[in-house]
């Protein structure tokens, strides 16, 4: 008895919704993962190319993940907050929630200027990407 209202309450509410917001993020992730060109040959001749070849791409992909995230978060909010009924618990978790998803722009909006700060400390162009 005790595994049919474990999978009841894993397949109610607000895990519903959340498996289902997880399995649609892997339909465009997965593709991503294969996208690889197999024998790329990367030569790195001075400090510069390491910020375009490697730090650039990473913060790119970086930046793209957590932006999607921070989407992905916010909607779980307003969801929350939409089926809260004036709980002031469910309403509190809601505004965390929000206050999370800023907190991954920031990361993001961080990650998006590493490169730049690096290419000014190696003495590479200050435009970075």
């Amino acid at each position: 008895m005790k595994i049919k209202a474990y999978i009841i309450r894993l397949l109610s509410g607000e895990t519903r919704f959340i498996s289902a917001l997880l399995f649609g993020a892997a339909q465009f992730i997965m593709p991503l993962a294969h996208a690889q060109t197999p024998g790329i040959n990367i030569t790195i001749n001075n400090p510069q190319d390491i910020n375009k070849y490697i730090l650039c791409p990473i913060a790119a992909t970086m930046f793209y993940i957590l932006i999607g995230i921070c989407s992905i978060m916010v909607l779980y909010a307003a969801f929350i907050y939409m089926t809260s009924g004036g709980e002031s618990e469910k309403v509190d978790k809601a505004r965390r929630t929000i206050t999370y998803a800023a907190v991954a722009v920031t990361v993001a909006l961080l990650a998006k200027a590493f490169p730049t700060v690096v290419a000014s400390i190696i003495g590479g162009t200050a435009g970075g990407c």
